[in-house]
């Protein structure tokens, strides 16, 4: 059974590297994601490289095609090129098979065809030498048919290299808005806090590739352990799509979570954990328990999670004793810190709320507003703050206008929309009465929501 298994993928490995990765270089349908600029550079290297292959191998003709050649010499060279580049493609794939792993075009394992490019650059050329060496009898058209087809698969590999370009960059622009708005939303945080999370937007990156980067940004002076030269992590970002059934067992209050990486390792609790998620075009969520049971939309297993987050965890500022803020740490990271826009003021807004400092999240939401935010059913929900920051400031009117519009965006809003409206009514009721205005709006906003 291993052995004809291991034959299966040998040919099928074979088969994907040698040919089938020439043509995903036709798939152009990944550009619509990109702005029409990418796409004009992507046509631009594709004609210009096409341009320069074609006209280079033109000069690579015979100054006469009809010219006889040595019996047994025309394509002695094509047929070598084409043995040597076989067996060396099976040479530089028996590391990857021995291990009981197979040849990819997807990440990861596309990093394993790295191995056989040369192989496979051999390969080709020595297939298409062996066309282009019947020319006398075809009258130049297997020649030509080379040149076309050597000239495709330069000119498309150099714009699929230029697009993989776009999608590391891409990658790398949405890992500092991440770690830019993890740290908007928290300044500091108590050593030992693990944030659990699901469905990271990420493609090249998983949680044990973002721990490393948390906890510089958090805990800049990490010292080894003073037993041995482990580095004991204070902070851990754990992915619940992949860990939870495996290295965590439940959800439940309690759990113990240990997880070395490396020559660092992690020892916390369930009982000491943040809950947040990303989910783009939304901003970084971190789940208050209190309010958030009825967000829609939610991610794999945060449901579950949620009564786990503990927003006491989040500090608002740095202590003392921290040789540099995590926004210093993040600036010598990662660069200077982005232009402040709609996520910047909902991340402080949600700051602010969790602190109840509702003068500042009215303040953020001033400021978040002006900006020309498109809004649909999965991002609504981020209105919440500035509904509750207006309502609680007195400014009615916008707390009612905020609310009206989420909940006619998507009617689904509806009960978490009566949580925070019920919370309003609930903490006017515990201090100073509200005004007319103000309980003729709870009241109105409550029927209008069906609230029980």
């Amino acid at each position: 059974g291993v052995m004809l298994w291991t034959i299966f993928t040998i040919f099928q490995d074979f088969y994907e590297v040698n040919f089938l990765a020439w043509l995903r270089t036709l798939d152009v349908t990944p550009l619509a994601q990109f702005a029409p600029s990418v796409i004009r550079n992507y046509v631009i290297i594709v004609v210009v490289c096409a341009v320069f292959t074609f006209l280079y191998l033109l000069r690579l003709r015979p100054e006469s095609a009809e010219e006889p050649s040595e019996p047994g010499r025309r394509n002695r060279w094509a047929k070598q090129a084409v043995m040597l580049g076989f067996f060396a493609c099976l040479l530089a794939g028996w590391p990857i098979w021995i291990t009981n792993l197979h040849f990819e075009l997807l990440f990861p394992f596309d990093r394993f065809p790295l191995m056989t490019m040369l192989p496979t650059s051999i390969l080709v050329a020595g297939l298409l030498g062996l066309v282009s060496s019947n020319r006398k009898r075809l009258k130049n058209a297997f020649f030509y048919l080379s040149v076309i087809v050597m000239t495709l698969l330069v000119s498309l590999s150099a714009g699929s290299q230029y697009m993989q370009r776009q999608f590391y960059r891409q990658e790398w622009l949405a890992q500092k808005a991440y770690f830019w708005q993890i740290v908007w939303r928290i300044p500091a945080m108590q050593p030992g806090t693990a944030l659990l999370t699901s469905e990271l937007p990420f493609t090249y990156y998983s949680d044990n590739s973002l721990m490393a980067p948390l906890n510089w940004i958090y805990a800049p002076g990490l010292q080894k352990s003073s037993s041995g030269d482990i580095y004991p992590m204070p902070y851990l970002l754990y992915n619940l799509e992949s860990r939870l059934g495996k290295e965590l067992a439940s959800l439940e209050t309690g759990q113990n979570i240990f997880y070395p990486n490396r020559i660092a390792s992690f020892t916390g609790s369930t009982s000491q954990a943040g809950v947040l998620f990303y989910d783009p075009p939304r901003c970084v969520k971190v789940v208050d328990p209190g309010i958030d049971r009825y967000l829609p939309v939610k991610p794999l297993y945060i449901n579950e999670a949620l009564p786990l987050s503990r927003l006491d965890l989040i500090l608002p500022s740095s202590s003392s004793e921290a040789p540099i803020s995590a926004e210093e740490s993040l600036r010598t990271l990662l660069g200077a810190e982005p232009e402040h826009g709609w996520c910047y003021y909902f991340e402080k807004a949600e700051l602010y709320r969790q602190l109840e400092d509702w003068a500042n999240v009215a303040a953020a939401g001033d400021q978040a507003l002006r900006i020309q935010k498109e809004f649909t059913q999965k991002n609504i929900s981020e209105l919440l703050p500035f509904i509750e920051g207006y309502a609680f400031t007195g400014q009615w009117n916008k707390a009612r206008k905020l609310s009206l519009q989420a909940f006619q965006t998507w009617d689904k809003m509806q009960y978490i929309l009566c949580d925070v409206w019920g919370k309003i009514a609930q903490y006017s009721n515990q201090t100073a009465p509200v005004d007319a205005q103000g309980q003729s709006t709870i009241q109105e906003m409550l029927d209008k929501f069906q609230c029980p």
